[in-house]
């Protein structure tokens, strides 16, 4: 995460319940999680190499809860395009572009066949109120597959892409997320100058 949530809470006063989070590799952010007492975790991670490490890390927590699916608008399988030097932090459905121009030491060589599913479909409720997404380009299609769920959401943080980037073929522009997020202003953006950054979207209400 390039903004940091311990600071993001006490400046704008999120009340966070839970936390839903698409794309959740090793699990890096729940330790921070904890230390700020949020208890309702629920990680999602496609990748079968990351997932076993979250199942090591924090299989037997009973409060966080372990999904291993790619969450796009439909159920299903589809094809991760998948790297090594990154650690698989990359990793995406979408195809990468410009991103082996910006990163060159960053090669994708292989695939990886995944399962699909909406966020809708994993029975989660009202016990999370923030979503946070790490999808490299494909947040269009999370926010999508989220549509009844998203009653219960007060705070978006995601990964954001300028308009005009084009690291990952077809990935969400910052306008087609703002438009997404009708009811969410967002509060907070940082780019880095590839032109992918991290947002903080909250719901007009708790503003």
């Amino acid at each position: 995460m390039l903004l940091n949530l311990t600071q993001l809470i006490k400046k704008h006063n999120l009340k966070i319940t839970g936390v839903i989070h698409v794309g959740a590799h090793h699990g890096q952010e729940v330790p921070e999680y904890m230390q700020l007492g949020i208890k309702n975790i629920a990680l999602i991670e496609p990748c079968a190499k990351a997932f076993n490490v979250l199942k090591q890390k924090f299989g037997s927590h009973h409060h966080i809860k372990l999904f291993n699916y790619a969450c796009t608008s439909a159920v299903g399988e589809a094809v991760m395009y998948t790297e090594t030097r990154n650690q698989g932090q990359s990793n995406s459905l979408l195809c990468p572009v410009e991103h082996l121009k910006h990163y060159p030491d960053i090669q994708f060589n292989g695939k990886e066949a995944v399962k699909t599913t909406r966020v809708d479909l994993l029975g989660l409720g009202n016990r999370y109120n923030m979503l946070n997404i790490d999808v490299q380009g494909a947040e269009a299609n999370v926010i999508v597959g989220a549509e009844h769920i998203m009653q219960y959401i007060d705070y978006v943080y995601t990964e954001v892409n300028t308009d005009a980037a084009n690291l990952y073929q077809g990935a969400t522009g910052i306008s087609t997320l703002d438009a997404l997020l009708t009811d969410f202003t967002r509060v907070e953006t940082v780019w880095v100058k590839e032109g992918w950054g991290d947002g903080l979207y909250i719901r007009r209400t708790k503003l």
